[in-house]
């Protein structure tokens, strides 16, 4: 094995490692299965069948595995709320601070709540999550600074 494919090796590891622990720091996760999931799933898996399949050499084989794996690694999309901030996205390790937080907007649905954030007047992403309503204003609560607003939105579509 080339020089190459042991730096790659190495990379994935640490960053599947470092992706694991990431997500592992979020209490409440948003995960959206949209069609980007479905698309990266499709390539990455497609990238590792297509080097088990098409054999050439030990060191080729490698990389394209690795390769897949690197593609598959964007699934692992940490998004939600940790203990001490909020998480947009997973190469973010700091996130953003609850402090910082200015008010959050949480809309009841069916069956998940789209929990939204504002600081310094602006608009933050928007979180899916699937937890009941009740755990996540008890778990911002206790983590949001005193006086931080929490607007409840109940969606009564039948």
């Amino acid at each position: 094995m080339t020089t190459f494919t042991i730096l790659l090796f190495v990379f994935v590891v640490v960053l599947f490692a470092y992706l694991f622990l990431i997500e592992k720091e979020i209490v409440f996760k948003s995960r959206r299965k949209s069609t980007s999931f479905y698309l990266i799933l499709l390539l990455g898996v497609g990238t590792i069948v297509m080097a088990l399949l098409n054999p050439t050499t030990l060191d080729e084989n490698m990389r394209r595995i690795l390769a897949g794996l690197i593609i598959l690694s964007f699934l692992m999309d940490a998004k939600g709320f940790a203990e001490n901030h909020i998480s947009v996205n997973a190469m973010d390790k700091k996130g953003i601070p609850y402090s910082e937080v200015e008010r959050i907007v949480l809309l009841k649905t069916k069956n998940q709540v789209k929990v939204n954030f504002f600081r310094r007047g602006m608009r933050g992403p928007l979180f899916v999550l699937n937890e009941p309503l009740e755990e996540i204003v008890e778990f911002l609560a206790t983590h949001l600074k005193e006086g931080t607003p929490i607007d409840i939105l109940l969606d009564e579509k039948k």
